[in-house]
This record gives C-alpha cells, structure tokens and sequence, in this order.
C-alpha cells in the first residue's frame, strides 16, 4: 500500500498544508516558512515535505510536528513522499536527489 495525501489532507497552489476538519480546511503548520510541496500519510504518520528540503513529521495524526534533518546541502525541494507501509519510505526532490528509510523514518539514506 502507497501512502499518498488522503482525503484529510493537502498541499495548496501557494504552498499551505491543510487539513480537512468538521469546519472545513484548515491549515496546519501555518508559523512555518517553508513553501510544501508534498504530502503522505500513512495510518496516524503524516509526512509534509517542501521548499529546501523542508520535512516534517507528525505520528499522531497532525496533532503535534516535529522536523526532520535530511541533512547535507543541495537537497532541493521535496516533490515526493511515498510509504509502502509504516516502516519503508522514499523522498524525491526536485534536484533529483533520493532518500529513502526503513526504520520509519528515524533515520533516512541518500540513494
């Protein structure tokens, strides 16, 4: 199963996560500067990703958000965030640069 934005989320044309609540969209992350690009979700992990390698990651659902460290420099937008399943991941950047992870994304590998 590939995890892909779900019907709760999205990412809009200017760049805002949003979530769909009882009230509509709403928009999550919103103090952040980054612009995202993506968005994956797979059972209550929610991964966002977007300008300058901008990732972060919530495992509760979208209630509370951490950042996550690709690391390096280069690293390009995030364009894609996939999950086969909770443990195995792979992030694509617009700079064709690659990550990848099988611990859930606790650690991530530069393909």
């Amino acid at each position: 199963r590939v995890a892909a934005p779900s019907q709760e989320w999205r990412v809009t044309q200017e760049g805002h996560l949003e979530r769909l609540t009882a009230n509509g969209w709403s928009r999550v992350l919103a103090n952040e500067t980054a612009t995202f690009r993506a968005v994956a979700v797979m059972g209550n992990d929610v991964w966002a990703g977007g300008a300058v390698g901008a990732l972060f990651h919530s495992n509760d659902g979208g209630q509370e958000w951490k950042a996550v460290s690709l690391g390096g420099a280069e690293i390009g937008a995030i364009i894609s965030i996939r999950f086969d399943d909770a443990r195995h991941g792979a992030i694509v950047t617009d700079v064709d640069k690659r990550w990848s992870t099988s611990d859930g994304g606790a650690t991530w590998t530069s393909q």
